[in-house]
Formats: structure tokens, C-alpha cells, sequence
């Protein structure tokens, strides 16, 4: 059990007060949020690498703590193997002393102490299930798609080989508690869905901080979000489904209380107004000093009733209408026919450098057609979008795009110009006036102090979201979007989703965010496996 007590931190700002968390055994805990509001923060707290500035952590005695972090370094010089196997350490040396001892008893089989101190160790080994490391180190491994050499040098992977390495070596610590940040990054559907079956069957409790809403609905218990207005943590039964279930039932009671206020605030302001109206006619109309008198008392307490009712209106305790997102409209829209092949990829094979990627692959996209690929790591997803926009060319094979087909790209590096504001670049590649822009991209949540920001000071979220807007605006037949919910917190990932819902063109898709592909309505799905496609 975890108890988180009454712990605050702010670097150039407040993220959270005084705020309280108990993990109970065998509960796995979704951390949510907005990008910013402190999720990981909290996870380096917990993990005692990083200090609040006030509050504790208790933990129960001789609970062991698992944390991956986002960005952890590892040393240039280990190498994956040594990364691994540090784990077992007290194991490998007690390995070590028994082969010694083995040899030795080869030479003295008679030797008492020897065989005594053997069978102690070899029992012990055991017990601790050492004749089982390799077995736990390849199943691990083999699980997170960890196809590599464990003699190769750790420094000399790729940063998503890296990320499924760090998470290999916490999971194979065997913690009491897993403190997860962004765990499904990097992984493929089948690393995925191996890794929700671990944390349900072998992890007994874990409090995790992912955007992957599929996962948290598989492996989540609770889930507690970080609202950002009262910095505070609220707490929701269930898993991501029911978390956003209850919230949209809270949204709509608290729209029916704002609108009973409403309705009693009108009320009030139609009693006071004609109280006053009555009184000034009573003053203007008679002579009676005595009802004059009179009159004024009543007006006066009038305009005392509307001064409270106003106070009343602009205090803490006025309900505020919940927020309703903004329906994106169509500002310019494909003009091809339904069903019209737009994109045709005919027998493609591509290498490189001798390493065979794309093989005999055919792909037919039809207009307003919606289509997923999916597949491992490094399998030549990528490439395909790259082939289509002819950044490569094929070896063998033929890539046909229609020639009056608009074709819009997300790739995984965005390249932006840096200085530029926001809504003049949206308007240089959207034809549009500054005030349909600036309504436009209040759809994609970009409110008016984000429209003037640098793009050079967006977080990636975003900058995909900018890029997808623009796509989306600039009346695309097709978008081509490759890993689109990347950095995407899940409030920027239901606007795009709502989106992209709305768009009327041609979609293909590389992403293993499974809600994402649901949401979008995704027709075809496409398997890349050993470098060809087939439908799945």
C-alpha cells in the first residue's frame, strides 16, 4: 500500500495542493490528465526522485517500489545483457560460487564441506527461483519485442528499443508496486496486449500515468485525474469507460443545476425589476407624502435584493456553465466521388542496404475509405506513406496517385517553422480570414493566447493537432497519418478524434492506439508482418 499525504509542488506554477492517494494492494491506478498538470511529477514523487515541497509518501515496510520513467539514461558502456541480468546479482554470484564448487568437487568428490556448502547453495538457488532467470529474461523479452543481442551495447539502441528495455528491467525486479509513466509508448499492438496480461496476472498493485485509454480500460481498477483549476486529485470507481461515464454524468447534472440557477437568478431579477417598477410608479404618480414614503422604503430594498443577487452572480458559489466542445465545421471539402481509387500501390518491394523492408505489397485506397496498418516495430509502416508521398521510390513495384488527388501528410517529425505565430501559419496554408481562422482552430482547442504563440514554443501534442487542422481545413482527399495521438494528451486526442469523425475524405492510418481506431471508424485493418500486407 502507498499512501500519498497531503503533498503540494509548483515549479513556475502551482500543479497540485495538499493533495491525498492511497493505493491499496491489488488495485492498478490510471493517473490522468492534461499535458502539464503534473501526472509525472507525481510518479517522480512517489519514486522519490523528485521532493515536494511539502507533504510524505508512506509505504508499507519491505515493499519494493518498480518505477519507469520517460526518460531515463542508461550507461554508454553496458550492455543489454549486463542491463538485464543486474537484477539477479546475489543470484549470478551464488551461480558462480557453485560452479567453482562443482569443479571442485570433480577434483575432490570426497570433500564434506564442499558438498555441505553445495547442497546449502543449490538449495537456496532454488528457492529463489534461479534456475529460472533465462527463462523470465526471454519470456519478458519476447513479449515487449525485444528482438536483440544481450552481448550488444545498450548505448546503441534506438530510443523506442531503449524505452522497452527500461521496461523489461522493472518488470523483471518483480516490485510489490509499479509506478508506470506512458508504459504502451513504443510498443506495438501484440507488446500491448502481453504487457496488459502481466500487470494482470503477476503485478499486485500499480499506479500508472498512460494516454492509451484501451490499456487503461484493460488493466485500470480506479482512475484519478489531476484537475487543473482546483489542483487537486478526484478519484473515480472503475476503469477508463466508467471514468468517463461518471464524468459525463456529473457534466450533465451540473449543467442542470447551472440552468435551475439560471432560471432562479431570472426569476429573482423579474420580481426585483417590477418591485421597482411598482414603487417608482406609486412615487411618480401620487401625492400621499405617506405612500411616497413608502415607496422609497420598498425601492431601496429592491435595489438591496438586486446589489445581493449580483453578488450572488459573480461569487465563488455561481454554478458556471460546463464547457461544450466545439463542433468542427467544414471549411473546404473534397470534391472526388465516393469509392473513387485515389492512392493504388501495385507489387512494391523495397530494401535498404540489403535489408529487405517491403515485399510484393498492394494497396488500393478508395475515396472516404477509412484504413488502419498496423504491425511490429521496424516492420516498414513508414515506408509506405513515404513510398505514397514519393520521398523514396520503389525498388520493384508501381505507387499511382491520382492526379487531381490532394494528399495531406503527418509524419512522426514535424517540420515547422519555429518563429512563426500559430494562426499565420494556419492562414498561409488555409485561405481563410483571421476570424474564421481564429473559430477554426477554437475547435481544435487552441484558445486565443495559444493562436499567437511561436510554434517553436508548442508542445508536440500540439503541433500534430496544428498539423491535422490544417489537413483537415484545407480540404484533403486523403490524410496519411502516422502515429497521430503521439504526445496527444486524451482531451487534444477526443478533439481530433471528433475531427476526423466529421471528415469526409479518405483516411489511412498508422497507430496502435486501439480506442483511437475504433473512435475513428476504421474499416480495413492491415497487417505488415514479415514485409507483406494481409488483411486482419
Amino acid at each position: 500500500m502507498i499512501k500519498v499525504v497531503n503533498i503540494s509542488k509548483s515549479f513556475d506554477r502551482p500543479l497540485f495542493e495538499k493533495v491525498n492517494l492511497v493505493i491499496s494492494d491489488s488495485e492498478r491506478v490510471g493517473l490522468v490528465g492534461a499535458n502539464g498538470c503534473g501526472k509525472s511529477t507525481l510518479l517522480k514523487i512517489i519514486s522519490g526522485n523528485e521532493k515536494a515541497d511539502i507533504g510524505n509518501i508512506q509505504f508499507e515496510e519491505g515493499q519494493k517500489l518498480g518505477y519507469l520513467a520517460q526518460n531515463l539514461e542508461i550507461s554508454e558502456i553496458i550492455t543489454v545483457g549486463d542491463f538485464l541480468y543486474s537484477r539477479f546479482s546475489e543470484l549470478l554470484n551464488m551461480k558462480e560460487e557453485m560452479t567453482s564448487l562443482e569443479d571442485k568437487m570433480a577434483e575432490k568428490s570426497d570433500d564434506t564441506d564442499i558438498l555441505e556448502r553445495y547442497g546449502q547453495l543449490s538449495s537456496v538457488f532454488e528457492s529463489m527461483g534461479g534456475y529460472d532467470i533465462d527463462t523470465k529474461v526471454s519470456r519478458i523479452m519476447d513479449g515487449l519485442d525485444l528482438k536483440i543481442d544481450l552481448k550488444q551495447k545498450a548505448s546503441s539502441l534506438s530510443g523506442g528499443q531503449k524505452t522497452r528495455l527500461m521496461l523489461a528491467r522493472v518488470l523483471l525486479d518483480g516490485p510489490d508496486i509499479l509506478l508506470l509513466d506512458e508504459p504502451t509508448n513504443h510498443l506495438d499492438i501484440s507488446s500491448i496486449e502481453w504487457l496488459e496480461k502481466f500487470l494482470l496476472e503477476e503485478v499486485k498493485s500499480a499506479l500508472i500515468v498512460s494516454h492509451d485509454r484501451r490499456f487503461l480500460d484493460k488493466v485500470a481498477t480506479k482512475v484519478v485525474e489531476i484537475d487543473t483549476e482546483s489542483m487537486s486529485l478526484i478519484e473515480y470507481g472503475g476503469n477508463y469507460s466508467d471514468y468517463r461515464a461518471e464524468k459525463e454524468r456529473l457534466k450533465e447534472r451540473r449543467l442542470q443545476e447551472y440552468k435551475n440557477q439560471q432560471k432562479k437568478f431570472k426569476e429573482l431579477e423579474r420580481d426585483i425589476a417590477r418591485t421597482k417598477g411598482q414603487a417608482l410608479k406609486t412615487e411618480t404618480e401620487t401625492i400621499d407624502s405617506k405612500m411616497r414614503r413608502y415607496s422609497e422604503k420598498v425601492a431601496r430594498k429592491a435595489k438591496a435584493r438586486e446589489h445581493r443577487l449580483m453578488r450572488e452572480m459573480d461569487s465563488e458559489n455561481a454554478i458556471q456553465k460546463p464547457e461544450d466542445r466545439k463542433k468542427v465545421k467544414v471549411i473546404f471539402s473534397s470534391t472526388l466521388k465516393q469509392g473513387q481509387t485515389v492512392i493504388d500501390l501495385k507489387d512494391i518491394s523495397k530494401s535498404f542496404t540489403n535489408l529487405e523492408v517491403l515485399k510484393d505489397v498492394n494497396l488500393k485506397v478508395r475515396s472516404g475509405e477509412r484504413i488502419s496498418i498496423i504491425g511490429p516495430n521496424g516492420s516498414g509502416k513508414t515506408t509506405i506513406f513515404r513510398l505514397i508521398m514519393k520521398e523514396i521510390e520503389p525498388d520493384k513495384g508501381k505507387v499511382d496517385v491520382g492526379a487531381s488527388v490532394k494528399v495531406g501528410y503527418l509524419s512522426q517529425d514535424y517540420d515547422l517553422p519555429e518563429d512563426e505565430r500559430v494562426i499565420d501559419y494556419f492562414r498561409s496554408r488555409v485561405p481563410v480570414m483571421e476570424g474564421e481562422a481564429r473559430a477554426y482552430l477554437g475547435c481544435f482547442a487552441f484558445h486565443q493566447e495559444s493562436l499567437l504563440r511561436p510554434i517553436g514554443k508548442l508542445s508536440r501534442g500540439e503541433m500534430a493537432k496544428l498539423i491535422i487542422s490544417i489537413l483537415d481545413a484545407d480540404g484533403c482527399d486523403v490524410m496519411l497519418l502516422d502515429e497521430p495521438t503521439n504526445h496527444l494528451d486524451i482531451e487534444s486526442m477526443e478533439v481530433v478524434e471528433d475531427a476526423l469523425k466529421a471528415y469526409k475524405g479518405a483516411i489511412v492510418v498508422i497507430s496502435h492506439d486501439r480506442y483511437f481506431l475504433e473512435k475513428i471508424g476504421i474499416q480495413r485493418s492491415l497487417n505488415l508482418d514479415k514485409h507483406t500486407l494481409t488483411e486482419t
